[in-house]
């Protein structure tokens, strides 16, 4: 399953739910709005940066913030 978008709705950090626009169907996602990451924004270790994050990890990650490894 590698490099494959998740399907579910849920946040693999947190568990907490993304409300992904795309997953819903729709043509747009709220983190569109989101201003681009940083080059060097630090990934969370077990993400290979194709899973949605619920806006409260994204933004944790933006501002540099260590988050917990996701579970496996």
């Amino acid at each position: 399953m590698e490099n494959e978008l998740q399907t579910e709705d849920q946040c693999p950090l947190c568990g907490e739910p993304v409300g992904c626009g795309i997953t819903a169907g729709n043509d747009h996602c709220w983190c569109f709005e989101m201003p681009p990451s940083p080059p060097d924004m630090e990934k969370p270790e077990g993400l290979d940066g194709q899973a949605c994050l619920c806006n409260s990890c994204l933004m944790k990650l933006k501002k540099g913030e260590k988050l917990a490894t996701p579970a496996k």
